[in-house]
């Protein structure tokens, strides 16, 4: 019951971030002003394929971000499980867990005062941006852009491109800097070719040859325009099949973001598990936090925060340089 009570006020906060970002969208010009919260539906041969479509929770009526963090609060005290409070809605996490969280060696991506973040992504991005970009906001006035939309990814331009959005979003805004992409539990799909009838079946050679020619779409129009790139890999999946799906697509994100010079972040041990292994929960210090909903895709807010950190963590953060007066 408890667990339960938990999962119904995180879904809660889940519905509240996407209202907050597809309200966003609708005022963007490469958008065409639609929102829509349906999932993409693949067909072929006449036979629809489901997606893995986002979670969708209706309300009745919007809740006070308060109430909700204080009935989470409640819950997991009753269950005898630490929590942080979530009432604390401009704090990352902090001094995060050596044992989940490890720092980058080399740090060499810069950004101060004035640039901007870029953010790339599906519902899984649309849980995380928000964190990085009122952290970074309120310590150090950097603003952030994010474009993270339900239900997209490569595998169908046709109903939202996102390696066009990206050449037009860096070809508009010189401010940003740095661009952050997580994307792929949407795309596992074999898609159809303009004027082909068949589709190109997913995993074949000619499939995985256009999907890598949209992500080095996106690489090459940041390197244009000279957007340092953090890209994110899928994080272990509850379904083996989604699970195994995403492993393959990983391995064609770091080959490509590689090769350009770019960061990868793989996340499944920020998250307590593996390639091998799927976790709800991480074990720390301070006991154990629940970082996934009970869908198996998406993240607690705990969760949102931990990635939102590690991004965090590979950026230096140089002070602004003022011009001389007296030049």
């Amino acid at each position: 019951m408890l667990s339960d009570k938990v999962t119904y006020y995180e879904n809660i906060l889940l519905r509240w971030n996407h209202n907050m970002i597809s309200n966003s969208n609708l005022l963007l010009f490469y958008t065409n002003g639609k929102s829509s919260s349906k999932p993409l539906i693949a067909t072929e041969k006449h036979n629809q394929v489901p997606q893995h479509s986002d979670l969708e929770i209706v309300l009745t009526s919007t809740p006070d971000i308060n109430d909700v963090s204080q009935s989470i609060s409640s819950a997991y005290q009753q269950a005898g499980q630490p929590v942080e409070q979530l009432n604390k809605g401009e704090e990352i996490i902090a001094s995060p867990p050596s044992e989940v969280i490890t720092e980058t060696e080399s740090r060499t991506i810069f950004i101060q005062e004035g640039d901007k973040l870029f953010f790339v992504g599906d519902s899984l991005m649309q849980g995380v941006a928000p964190h990085v970009k009122r952290t970074l906001y309120k310590k150090y006035k950097i603003e952030g852009i994010d474009l993270s939309k339900q239900s997209t990814g490569l595998s169908y331009p046709s109903a939202f491109d996102w390696p066009q959005t990206v050449e037009k979003t860096l070809e508009t805004d010189p401010t940003i800097k740095i661009m952050v992409v997580f994307l792929g539990p949407n795309d596992p799909w074999s898609f159809p070719i303009k004027g082909r009838k068949n589709y190109v079946k997913f995993k074949t050679v000619e499939w995985e040859e256009i999907y890598r020619r949209r992500i080095v779409r996106i690489l090459d129009a940041a390197e244009k325009h000279q957007v340092q790139v953090i890209w994110l890999g899928v994080p272990c999946m509850k379904k083996v099949k989604l699970h195994d799906d995403m492993l393959y697509l990983n391995t064609l994100y770091q080959s490509e973001v590689t090769k350009f010079g770019a960061r990868y972040i793989p996340t499944s041990e920020l998250l307590g598990c593996s390639d091998e292994h799927y976790m709800n929960f991480i074990t720390t210090s301070r006991g154990n936090i629940k970082v996934r909903i009970n869908d198996g895709i998406h993240f607690s807010r705990a969760g949102q925060r931990i990635i939102a950190e590690r991004i965090i963590s590979e950026l230096v953060i140089q002070p602004k340089v003022k011009e001389d007066k007296d030049e």
